[in-house]
């Protein structure tokens, strides 16, 4: 094991930079900054940290006015039997950073408990949350009105009951849509199904999960430009910039236009100059004339962002720039021309 990490040690340095070794980065250089100085720091909904982490917090509290860590615990003590606390963990890494700040002498102030919860509007499940965890709790003795459990033979099932009781909820009860919501940690597992079953019911929603940047269709955009740009007029970011669907070119005429120019080899500096070459058609003429109607409402725009930022010298100007682009394309009108 000891030769294999070497080795790739070896294969990397001066190469990658592995996530562990930026914070490790961080850790080294952070008094570098002027951010930290003085300022008030949060560590929020945390459970644990890494021993890169815990450096990077020792150099937040030696630096910063004030550092605030939140954990979600019952209490500070440790269980000797950790598989009967499901705080274990959490109460853990408190002892952790007591130890980290009375090794570097550190001050700190006595910790406060925040135990009135404000998040439950039902008894019911303020119960639940009390009690679901304990080995021993009391019998709720009221009559339950806000809890109910299906048994669902798999997630198709579950999801379709939720649609049919949001269905009730509305028709039979006057409820809003907007006042309605569910809660899963399993969001990937689910998200298609919902979307499917709830447009089979009519049923409106709006999935909070993380999605890559990239999949935004601005940034797709911006991309497909900056990689025009890059490739220096290459016939594949042309087209990759044309299938995004905001030039208002029907598609039928990028693939022509596609077909044209894989024929006669139009790339890089030729998409600057007239198209000139025949087609073996009877109205080869009108083609062509198209061909270069479409290649100047292309080209020209994006020649003309190229000059404003090559004149642009800093990250801001350059910003400018592709936004007046954005504008002048009137890219909001045709992402809602597109939905």
């Amino acid at each position: 094991m000891i030769l294999l990490y070497q080795k790739f040690q070896e294969q990397i340095e001066g190469k990658y930079i592995e996530e562990t070794d930026l914070l490790t980065m961080l850790a080294d250089h952070i008094e570098e900054t002027q951010l930290i100085q003085n300022s008030i720091i949060y560590l929020d909904e945390f459970s644990g940290f890494t021993k890169q982490e815990y450096k990077i917090i020792e150099k937040f509290v030696k630096l910063a006015k004030q550092v605030n860590i939140t954990i979600c615990t019952d209490d500070l003590n440790i269980n000797t039997n950790p598989d009967v606390d499901i705080y274990h963990a959490n109460k853990t890494t408190v002892a952790k950073i007591w130890n980290l700040v009375n090794e570097n002498n550190f001050s700190f102030e006595e910790p406060v408990e925040l135990n009135e919860p404000h998040r439950f509007r039902t008894e019911e499940l303020q119960y639940l949350s009390e009690n679901i965890n304990k080995q021993k709790s009391t019998k709720y003795e009221k009559n339950v009105e806000n809890i109910e459990l299906f048994l669902a033979q798999n997630p198709y099932s579950e999801i379709e009951n939720i649609a049919q009781k949001i269905a009730g909820l509305i028709k039979q009860e006057n409820m809003r849509y907007q006042d309605i919501a569910i809660i899963t940690k399993n969001i990937e597992e689910y998200a298609s199904l919902v979307r499917a079953i709830f447009t089979k019911y009519n049923i409106p929603v709006f999935i909070d999960e993380k999605r890559d940047v990239n999949q935004n269709i601005i940034i797709q955009y911006i991309l497909a430009i900056l990689e025009v740009i890059e490739k220096n007029y290459t016939a594949e970011s042309i087209f990759n910039y044309l299938k995004l669907g905001f030039s208002q070119i029907e598609q039928d005429e990028i693939f022509e236009l596609e077909n044209y120019c894989n024929k006669w080899g139009i790339k890089q500096n030729k998409w600057k100059k007239d198209f000139i070459y025949e087609i073996d058609k009877e109205d080869k003429k009108q083609k062509i004339e198209r061909y270069n109607q479409i290649r100047k409402q292309i080209i020209d725009p994006i020649v003309m962002l190229k000059e404003k930022m090559n004149e642009s010298k800093t990250a801001e100007n350059i910003t400018k720039c592709l936004y007046e682009f954005l504008q002048e394309q009137k890219i909001e009108e045709n992402i809602v021309r597109k939905n």
